[in-house]
């Protein structure tokens, strides 16, 4: 199972589905202030988790792909210890 598929299935039931359906329900009755106070917070909710899952698969992406790293060794020096 990818990474991926993992993320997705944990981030499911942190999704706020029943704040968005309420703030429309609230909007539909003509609740303006709790309706659109209801759905700004919903919304703030998903784009959290939409860059927190962003972040958290590209950084460690951006870290894998670096490339390796050597010792240089000083100029004028062959790179050997004398013992």
């Amino acid at each position: 199972m990818s990474p991926a598929t993992v993320a997705l299935a944990s981030l499911i039931l942190l999704l706020p589905g029943l704040g968005i359906t309420l703030g429309v329900a609230e909007l539909a009755s003509r609740q303006l202030v709790a309706g659109s106070a209801r759905l700004a917070g919903a919304t703030v909710t998903l784009l959290s988790l939409s860059i927190g899952s962003f972040l958290g698969t590209s950084i460690p992406r951006e870290l894998d792909a670096m490339p390796n790293t050597h010792p240089v060794s000083a100029p004028g020096s062959s790179g050997r210890r004398s013992v």
